[in-house]
């Protein structure tokens, strides 16, 4: 039978083993979310990719119709072609955001997000230059693609 005095010693050793125990399974599972949020960040960033490719897609069909237009659907024409220009540039400024984020950087260390998206935004601002349409606030929408860019002619 153990008497008081050795329970008491023994005490702190298995306070450690069971800390040391929690501790493990605490440091397993922190790395299964570090996977879990690499892997989400890397389907919001592919998910927000298709969405500009699909609506630049867009916008460049709505621009072949605004060119074939009649006098009957000019002006329905010219506001798809708007709302088209809008949702396409919005959504790579979006990707732009995304793109400028730390965490994603700290996610993706060595990736040369430049090399993969300079084009991409280059195209967007070239776009957005030539839209003719008035538009509110127009001068803003490339917020986030010119601060990116901007950063990549520093570095």
């Amino acid at each position: 039978m153990c008497n008081y005095q050795e329970l008491t010693v023994f005490t702190p050793v298995i306070s450690v083993v069971v800390a040391a125990m929690a501790l493990g399974v605490a440091w397993k599972n922190l790395r299964g979310l570090k996977r879990s949020q690499i892997l989400q960040a890397q389907m919001n960033l592919i998910s927000l990719e298709n969405e500009v490719r699909k609506n630049h897609i867009q916008y460049k069909v709505i621009i072949e119709e605004y060119s074939n237009a009649t006098i009957q659907n000019i002006s329905s024409l010219a506001n798809k072609k708007t709302n088209a220009f809008e949702i396409y540039i919005s959504s790579a400024d979006k990707l732009a955001a995304l793109i400028n984020a730390d965490y994603l950087h700290n996610q993706f260390p060595g990736r040369d997000w430049k090399k993969e998206y300079h084009d991409i935004f280059q195209k967007v601002k070239k776009y957005h230059q030539g839209e003719d349409a008035i538009i509110q606030g127009k001068e803003f929408m490339v917020r986030n693609i010119d601060a990116t860019l901007k950063k990549w002619a520093i570095n």
